[in-house]
C-alpha cells in the first residue's frame, strides 16, 4: 500500500513522506532544503546511498510530477555531512536540531497508515478505544525499528573522521603522506591510481590524466636537492586527497582511522 502524508515544522518547513512496501521514504528536496544546502540535488548525489533513493510520483494540479524520496539512513547521511561540514555554527546547530525532530518525534509517530501523531489525531484516536489499542501496538514495533535506525545514524558518524581531518588541512601533501593513512607505501598507492585510470608516469614523475588535469587536485611543487639540483614532483591538494578518499572507497579500500572504527 503506498501513502502520501504532508507534515509541517515551523521551523524546518514541510516535508512529504510517502510509506510504500511498509517503508518510510522522506522528500529528498525538502530534507535538503531544511538542512541549508546550497544545492539539494547536489548533495543527494554526494552523500546518499542510491539504493536509498525512491522516485514516486506526486499527485498535483497539472498530473504526477516525479520526486525523490529518500530512507532515513540518507537522512542520517545528509545530517552527517551538514553537521561536519559546515563552519557556520547555526547550521550545524539546525541540523542537530532537525536530527532531534526526525528520531524523536516523526519516525515513533509514523504508523502502518503514514499517520502522524499531531494533537488532532490524538485527540481524534481517544475518540476510540480500539484505534488506541492498535496505535500502543504499532508505536511499540516503531519504536524499536527506531532504535535500530538510531544506531545506523551513529555508526554513519564516525565514518566522516577521515573526512573531517582533510577539510582541517589546507596545505599540500604528498603521495606519501596519503599512502600512510592507508597503511602502504608511495609505490603501491601511485600504481593503484594508475590502475584506476588517475596518473600515468613518465621518467621519474607522476602526472594526472588530461581528464583530471584541471580538477585542482594536484600542482607540481619543486624541491631542492642541493645547490646545484632540483627536483619537480606532483603534490595533492587537499581536494585531490578526498578525491583519492573517494576513488578507493569505491573499491572498498578505508584509510586506517575507519577500519580501526569499524572493527
Amino acid at each position: 500500500m503506498e501513502e502520501l502524508k504532508v507534515f509541517n515544522h515551523e521551523q524546518f518547513g514541510e516535508l512529504p513522506i510517502v510509506v510504500t512496501g511498509g517503508k518510510e521514504y522522506f522528500g529528498a528536496n525538502e530534507v535538503g532544503k531544511a538542512l541549508e544546502y546550497a544545492k539539494p540535488h547536489k548533495a543527494i548525489s554526494d552523500h546518499c546511498d542510491p539504493k536509498g533513493v525512491l522516485t514516486w510520483g506526486v499527485p498535483t494540479n497539472g498530473g504526477k510530477q516525479n520526486k525523490k524520496f529518500i530512507t532515513v539512513g540518507n537522512i542520517s547521511r545528509l545530517i552527517v555531512a551538514a553537521s561536519k561540514q559546515s563552519r557556520n555554527k547555526q547550521i550545524r546547530d539546525k541540523a542537530k536540531k532537525y536530527e532531534k525532530w526526525i528520531f524523536d518525534e516523526v519516525i515513533p509517530s509514523i504508523h502502518k497508515h503514514g499517520a502522524y501523531m499531531t494533537p488532532q489525531k490524538i485527540e481524534e484516536a481517544l475518540m476510540n478505544p480500539d484505534t488506541i489499542i492498535q496505535l500502543a501496538t504499532t508505536l511499540k514495533q516503531e519504536q524499536a525499528k527506531v532504535q535500530e535506525l538510531e544506531q545506523e545514524n551513529n555508526e554513519l558518524k564516525p565514518k566522516a573522521s577521515y573526512h573531517d581531518l582533510v577539510l582541517q588541512s589546507k596545505t599540500l601533501i604528498t603521495v606519501t603522506q596519503i599512502a600512510k593513512d592507508y597503511g602502504m607505501g608511495a609505490p603501491t598507492l601511485n600504481k593503484k591510481l594508475h590502475e584506476l585510470g588517475v596518473q600515468y608516469k613518465r621518467g621519474e614523475r607522476w602526472y594526472l590524466y588530461h581528464k583530471y588535469q584541471d580538477k585542482g587536485y594536484a600542482q607540481s611543487k619543486t624541491y631542492v636537492v642541493d645547490s646545484e639540483k632540483s627536483k619537480d614532483t606532483m603534490c595533492w591538494t587537499q581536494k585531490g586527497r578526498l578525491f583519492i578518499y573517494q576513488l578507493l572507497k569505491e573499491q572498498g579500500i578505508l584509510p586506517l582511522i575507519e577500519r580501526e572504527e569499524t572493527a
